[in-house]
């Protein structure tokens, strides 16, 4: 069973009614799979969710990284605004970035909106994860988002057993009305977060091994890659809110900490004023996706200090370069635009491909729909 097969099984056990996306990879092929209905925009697509939980029925979110910047307003609110029934937010993180116009974190929309963001690691604890986000969601009446990737949406891991899951059925309450808006904050930051917390400390999608006095911390599809290195180990499913209570007797009972996660320092970050901490500030491990023999390279030289390693910047012809389809209709448009003697302005789309020979028409291109 690989993430595909994964997230489809979950979303039919969550009996998830309303699925909406918009296209982008690595997101695309995982909304086909769960035969989602695309929509016009990521914003319009959370709020058809949103409205879906409203009346009693579970909905599903599907965009990539640079998607959730888009449906963000929406999110923010629906924190402190309280839902019906379960709303998750599947966020497809594009490491590399392949087929994106930059490389996000979207874990980093875990603390920004104030809502859970669980981080599986293999396609068996997807399925799980999806599952779990449900039950939080319904429980704490707010989104939850779980992260993925391409290399997990990829992965192969043992088939899953169906574990259906009807769900609540419940529908908005309007009682939350009687509090002000920074009463709801209040009431979401000391009840609503708590209650994550808690859920992240005991969940079933964490583990941990204990072996010897080196210790990775590891989040998401890093997690995997850590694996069977002969050092003690902490995989944490939630990237928000972390397990703190786990990963401080995790610290403590270590001599150095080693953080795997891909793309940015979101965990390291947080435990940088620790000076038994290495990862990617520490110059230890590379940003952006890694491979298992980053991590083995780190762990062989924790008790260093990381030197500085110059980087070669990856150029499109040595990663290859595919243009503007054979049978494109805007030729004829990229053509023209490029004997303009003015800057042009594109499109993150399509039109970003112009950018290069033959066309060389585009000039600057800042994102998706620009005008």
């Amino acid at each position: 069973m690989n993430g595909l097969d994964a997230a489809k099984l979950a979303a039919l056990d969550a009996n998830v009614a309303v699925r909406t996306y918009v296209p982008g990879y690595p997101i695309t092929e995982l909304a086909k799979v769960l035969q989602a209905e695309i929509s016009v925009n990521e914003k319009v697509a959370l709020e058809i969710a949103l409205g879906a939980s409203a009346t009693g029925v579970r909905s599903l979110v599907l965009v990539k990284q640079m998607g959730m910047n888009l449906l963000a307003d929406p999110l923010v609110i629906s924190a402190t605004h309280t839902i019906g029934s379960g709303v998750v937010i599947i966020a497809g993180d594009d490491l590399g970035p392949i087929g994106s116009q930059a490389e996000m974190d979207s874990r980093a929309f875990g603390p920004l909106a104030e809502l859970p963001v669980l981080d599986p690691r293999n396609p068996a604890l997807l399925h799980a994860s999806i599952l779990e986000a449900y039950n939080i969601s319904e429980w704490l009446r707010i989104p939850v988002i779980v992260r993925v990737t391409p290399r997990l949406l990829a992965a192969e891991s043992a088939t899953v057993l169906p574990l259906p899951s009807l769900g609540s059925g419940q529908r908005f309450e309007r009682e939350g009305w009687e509090l002000t808006m920074r009463g709801r904050h209040q009431r979401h930051r000391d009840r609503t977060m708590s209650s994550a917390a808690e859920a992240s400390e005991s969940t079933r999608v964490n583990r941990l091994e204990i072996s010897g006095n080196v210790g990775i911390i590891a989040s998401g599809y890093a997690a995997t890659l850590a694996e069977g290195l002969g050092v003690s180990t902490l995989a944490v499913g939630y990237a928000h809110p972390l397990p703190w209570m786990q990963m401080r007797r995790f610290i403590d009972g270590h001599r150095y900490i080693l953080v795997a996660e891909e793309p940015g320092p979101f965990i390291e970050s947080q435990l940088r004023a620790n000076p038994k901490v290495r990862g990617k500030l520490t110059g230890h491990l590379p940003f952006g996706q890694m491979e298992r023999s980053d991590i083995i390279r780190a762990l062989e030289s924790l008790d260093k200090k990381a030197e500085k390693v110059p980087q070669d910047y990856e150029t499109a012809a040595e990663r290859g370069y595919s243009g503007v389809c054979i049978d494109c209709p805007f030729i004829p448009l990229f053509r023209a635009l490029a004997k303009l003697d003015a800057p042009v302005a594109g499109d993150a789309g399509c039109a970003i491909r112009t950018t290069r020979e033959p066309y060389e028409s585009v000039d600057v291109v800042y994102g998706l729909g620009s005008s």
